[in-house]
This record gives C-alpha cells, structure tokens and sequence, in this order.
C-alpha cells in the first residue's frame, strides 16, 4: 500500500494521525465517537468516517491526548502516518512540547526513531511528516520536514494482507503501430485465486476505453487496435484470494509495438554562436545539434525559426533538413544580417514544428536564444598597467617603468587608430611642473588597432623617471564616435623611489599552521642578483633556506611572495610548534646587500619594532 498526503492541503493546525490496522489491513475511520480523543475537524459531523484524526496541539491537555492515542490506543504493528498542520498565521507550538515533561509528544516519537522533528524545537511550526510501524524494529522509518512556501510529499509502501487487488502500468506508448501483449505469472492456486487482465486503450484526449478483457490468455493480438484513436495503453491486472489472502505472482507483462521518433536539441554535442552582443551590420551565427534520440527513423525533419525584436515583431522562416536516423544528430545553422537590427532579440527554433510529423515528445524540440544589436552609443574602455601590473594609488614602481595605456571598443567597424583620440600628461613631484605626452617623443610608443582584428589600440610610455615621490599620471580618451571613457580624466598616483632598498620582511599569516607567505617592499630599477630566506631556531641554527629559484621574480614595489612555505626544514620534515628566526638577504649585481628602507624618511609606517638585527620572528602552531 502506498500511503500519500500534501503537507499544505489542510487549512488548521495541530496534528493529524492515520492509522493502519495491523489485523484487518484497513485505515481506522472517525466513525461512530470513535474519535479517541482527537479534536477539530475530527469532530465535525461533515468529517465523520473519515480516515485520519486531527488532535490539537495548543494545550498540555491536548497534547497528552496525542500521547495517549499513540502509546495506549494505536496497536503494536500498525502503521501510523502522522504530520503536523498549519492554519496560516497559526502555530502548532512545537515550541512548548518539551515544557510537557519527560514524557512530551518529542520523547514519545522520538523513541519511535523519528530525528528530524527535533528540528521544530528551534525552527517553529513548519510542515512535517512521519511514517512508522508501532514497535516494529525491521520497518523503514520514513519522515521530512519542509517550509511554509513549498509543497512536498513522502511516500512510503508496506505490506498488509488483503483479499484483492489491482495493479495498474505506467502509460505505455504513443506508438506508431500496436503489435501483441504477452504476459506470464506463477503460484497461481487455481482452486481459491482468481486473475484477470485488462487492456485499456487511451485517447488523444486522455479519455480511457476499455479494449480487451476482463482475459486470461497469456496473449493478446493488438493489431487490430487504431494507432491514430489509441496512440497510448495501460494495462490492470486483477488478482484475488478470499481464502489464503497469497496473490500468484506476475512474473511479466509486455506489449511489443514500434514507437515514435523523438527529436531534440542536444546541445551538450554541438552549441556555438558568434556573440551575444554584435555591432550593427555584423552577422549573428548560430550553430546547435539535434538528434533523434528514439529507436525508430524519422522523416525530413522541418525546422521553423522566429526572430523577435523588442516590439515583438516576428520575422519567421522555415528550413527542411534530410532525414535523420535513430540515434543520429543533424546540425541547426542559422545565420543573420544584423543590419537594419537594434536593441535586444530573441530567436526560437522549433523542430517538427505543429507535429509536421508523428512523434514521441514536443517539449524537447523548442531551444531560445538571445541577443543583442547595439549601435555606436557605448563607451570604450581604458586600461593602465604598469609593467603589466595593475596598481592602487601610490604604489611604488621602478624608476624604469613601462606604462601601457589601452583603449579598446566593441565596434570593430571603426578602428582606433588615432593620436588625435587621446589626451595623456604626467604631473611631476613637488614643484616640479608637468608634462603634456606628445606622440612625437621617443619615449611613446603608438600601436593603432588594425582593421579585422580586435578594436585596441596601445599606447606604451617607456619610463625614466628621475625625481624621486609621487606622480599623477592622467588620461583622457575617446572612440572615433566621440564617446569618452568618462566624464572626466582617468587618473593614477604613482611613487617612484630610485634608491636600491628592501623593507623588512614580513611572512603571513603569523603564526601558521599549514601555510605562510611573504611581504616586501623591494624599490630602485634593477632587480637584485642574489637574495634567499634562512629560517632558523632561536639558538640560530639554520634550519631551512628558501632559495630564488623557490621564490620566484621578486618584483618593485610592495608584494606578497607566490611561493607559500609549509612550514618544514630543508629535509622535508615538519618543524615542531614553537617560535623561529628568519632573516632576508639580498644583494645588487656587485654582491653588495641591499639598504634598508627608510620608512620614515618615505613616509612609511616602520616595522622596525618587530625585528632585532634584521631577524624577524615566525610561529608555528598546528
């Protein structure tokens, strides 16, 4: 038997209980006062001989009731359907069971191995359901609890001894030609079972006609039927024994007919278009796979395609492709002119469009896509980096940095291609004026976006600066059509320190467990020749050196090292919890050691005071 109930059908609150009488195999019925206690709307004579009992659940008084019927009146062995009710903006109080004593309606099931009901304690009165076998240790427990937005069910099945019963088939077709139903069982006692079946033919409509039966015989000739009224069937099977209550056993039933193709998209084999977003006068492509993902071939497949614009105006056209086999796919081309196009628009693609030809699904033969034709309204886009890095204001650079300027736009149908676009100019530090960038200097290098290829242009400023602070770097730019980057000037502070020096040397995150890395601020133009970590004990033993080949290109500026130490020695075994000393040394191409940065002198907050003769300290704590 499979037992079914929505959680959000009901419009009170408190709990309902089913039950299934171990003996008789029937649901107790609410008849005759036989309500046990139960309150609410099983006491409405418009509920009476119905099969369930609503107790309320508001008062300790009421909720002993629950308690009592379930411990004292249900019997061993029955199955018992129990969940929660909720009129809306009403509560079933879970959160006052356990104020009820040890013995409260959470201790009662709970025994009966209910677990998620603990979460009302906390989580308030939302949709739950129990399904349980009273003192049956071998019965799967089923429960679920939910929200008070979404519907679900639970299900479960269980034996019960019964005099007869029918089994039912899913849906069987739509077919394109019925053939024959063959069928077998076994344990059939023919002096007390009695067995039939019936073959029910649906219509287009759904309406179901009884075609063959009540029969016997292990076969049944269906060609006859008309596939065209009839394109599905469900099959009954009826079996009783008022004796022995033993039904025989189906071993099989089967109805042989040829089906229907089914076309649909796959994309997972094939789904390409040129761009969701297209200039105006370029052509949208698109290219998607289908296939027949039945048994059976199919006709010439028709294809229908609608293109709609924002005013919902329709522009259709139809394609007929070859024939497409079982099992094999076809490719769906589409290509368009966007020219005349603007705004936003969506193209649906049907296959065997109006079921052109019989078929097994049509939900699986509708594929949408969007896009979008802009005009030349948008504004480029502007990027600076400073030898290929991205900085924040007033970050330190080399001295010899490359500035790259790029200016890029969507409209590949106007190139970047000139000076006159931009307006570039360097403020100096102090009182040390400015300079407006002229295309003519040696130090600017041009390299105007070329037809055909991606719309950027690059503008590369090959520095050398001598004065030592911060500069502004500022930038105005525009596409061919007049639309600016911004309303105003993109500008970047930069800080220039000609000096060779290194910070102090600080690892995170400290202490660690696992993983550390490394924090600089290395400054100058040229990249030191020689530099290494040493980790060692507090005693001063070396117990670990991070080469440069491990650490990678150190860069100027302030950075976080990509190397991450874990933390071991130069064997590979892990160091022991404790405190150690670390120290960097670095060196210029004479095999001098670097300066330390002065902070102060650069206004930087100093570390100073977390190192004692340029040791620094680490933990490690696993």
């Amino acid at each position: 038997m499979d037992y079914r109930y929505d959680l959000l059908r009901s419009n009170v609150s408190g709990i309902l209980i089913s039950v299934f009488d171990p003996h008789s195999g029937q649901l107790w019925r609410n008849s005759d006062g036989q309500n046990y206690g139960s309150d609410g709307i099983a006491n409405n004579a418009n509920y009476q001989n119905t099969t369930f009992f609503q107790f309320d659940t508001d008062t300790k008084s009421n909720r002993d009731d629950v308690i009592n019927f379930l411990e004292n009146v249900v019997p061993d062995n029955a199955v018992v359907v129990l969940h929660t009710l909720r009129q809306q903006n009403y509560s079933f109080y879970p959160e006052l069971w356990e104020s009820d004593g040890n013995v409260n309606i959470y201790s009662v099931l709970n025994k009966y191995k209910a677990v998620q009901i603990n979460e009302l304690k906390t989580r308030g009165s939302l949709p739950y359901i129990l399904v349980y076998r009273k003192n049956n240790p071998d019965f799967e427990v089923k429960e679920a609890i939910g929200d008070t937005i979404n519907q679900f069910d639970i299900s479960h099945g269980f034996k019960l001894n019964k005099t007869e019963g029918r089994v039912l088939s899913t849906t069987i077709g739509p077919a394109s030609s019925w053939e024959k139903f063959l069928w077998n069982y076994n344990k059939f006692d023919p002096n007390v079972d009695r067995q039939y079946i019936n073959i029910y033919g649906i219509d287009t409509t759904g309406a179901e006609k009884l075609l063959f039966g009540p029969f016997i015989d292990l076969e049944q000739d269906l060609r006859s039927v008309d596939v065209k009224e009839y394109p599905k069937m469900k099959l009954e099977w009826y079996s009783s024994d008022t004796t022995n209550k033993t039904a025989p056993n189906l071993d099989y039933w089967r109805i042989h007919y040829k089906g229907l193709p089914d076309i649909a998209f796959n994309p997972s084999f094939l789904y390409s278009k040129n761009k969701d977003t297209l200039d105006q006068g370029e052509f949208f492509k698109l290219e998607i796979m289908a296939q027949n993902i039945s048994d059976y071939p199919m006709d010439s497949l028709l294809v229908k395609f609608d293109l709609i614009d924002e005013r919902n105006t329709n522009i259709s056209s139809l394609w007929r492709t070859i024939p497409v086999q079982a099992q094999a796919a076809i490719k769906i081309p589409y290509e368009v002119s966007t020219n005349g196009q603007s705004g936003n628009y969506r193209l649906i693609i049907e296959l065997n469009p109006g079921m052109d030809q019989p078929e097994l699904n049509a939900f699986n033969n509708v594929a949408i896509v969007n896009y979008f034709v802009r005009g030349d309204t948008r504004n480029p886009l502007l990027d600076v980096v400073f030898d290929g890095i991205h900085i924040a204001n007033e970050d330190i650079v080399s001295s010899k940095t490359k500035i790259q300027i790029t200016l890029s736009d969507e409209n590949a149908f106007l190139p970047l291609n000139d000076t006159s676009l931009f307006e570039i100019k360097l403020v100096y530090p102090g009182n040390n004026g400015e300079r407006k960038i002229s295309f003519s200097d040696k130090d600017i290098i041009f390299t105007p976006a070329i037809p055909g290829s991606k719309n950027e242009a690059v503008i590369i400023i090959c520095g050398d600066f001598i004065y030592d602070g911060i500069y502004e770097l500022h930038v105005k730019a525009k596409d061919p059509s007049g639309n600016q980057v911004s309303t105003g000037n993109y500008i970047i502070s930069f800080r220039i320190i000609k000096e060779q020096s290194v910070s102090n040397l600080l690892n995170y995150p400290n202490p660690f467990s696992d993983r550390t890395r490394f924090v600089y601020t290395l400054t100058g133009a040229e990249m030191p020749s020689y530099y290494k970590i040493q980790i060692m004990t507090v005693s001063g033993k070396v117990v670990k050196e991070i080469t440069q080949n491990e650490l990678g290109k150190l860069k100027i500026g302030t950075h976080m090292t990509d190397y991450e130490y874990n933390g071991t020695d130069d064997f590979g075994s892990k160091l022991a919890n404790g405190v150690y000393l670390y120290r960097f040394i670095i060196k210029n191409e004479k095999g001098e050691d670097y300066k330390k940065l002065n902070g102060e002198k650069y206004n930087f907050e100093s570390t100073d005071q977390f190192f004692k003769n340029n040791f620094g300290k680490m933990v490690i704590l696993r």
